[in-house]
């Protein structure tokens, strides 16, 4: 019993090694990421077959959403921290979000900050934060 407990115990730590491993939670990770599949990442957009790319490493899950002729796809590549201090990050694409036309129509809610834009809660602690990647394609990090 004390080996298949030890057996079981080590099973799940090597799971969670690795769950760590591909979980990108910083900017240049995320950022490298795109930039060594730009190739797959253009043919998705080209085709729509965003679920390919859930098979490179890095991407964790590929949440596909289309509502009234708009589409979006959220590429997640990571997540830290717990219930209200939750932080995510990864690829937003969009074939119609306009994002610079957006912050410019609405300059006191975003803030430009490096190759990108912050939006923060007035009445809370949430940030937003998205950087154009070309294609449809940005980077993001939301921590709430």
């Amino acid at each position: 019993m004390k080996r298949i407990f030890t057996m079981l115990l080590a099973a799940v730590m090597v799971f969670s090694l690795t769950s760590c491993v591909f979980n990108l939670t910083d900017r240049d990770s995320v950022i490298r990421l795109y930039e060594r599949n730009e190739e797959r990442f253009a043919a998705a957009a080209e085709t729509g077959d965003f679920e390919k790319l859930e098979k490179i490493i890095g991407v964790q899950e590929v949440d596909i959403r289309e509502d009234g002729g708009s589409f979006q796809a959220e590429i997640s590549c990571g997540a830290n921290g717990f219930a209200s201090s939750t932080h995510y990050y990864g690829i937003f694409y969009s074939e119609t979000v306009d994002f610079d036309n957006s912050v410019a129509t609405k300059p006191d809610e975003w803030a430009k900050e490096g190759a990108g834009y912050r939006y923060t809660e007035a009445e809370g602690d949430n940030t937003f934060y998205y950087e154009p990647l070309g294609g449809g394609y940005y980077y993001f990090e939301e921590h709430y």
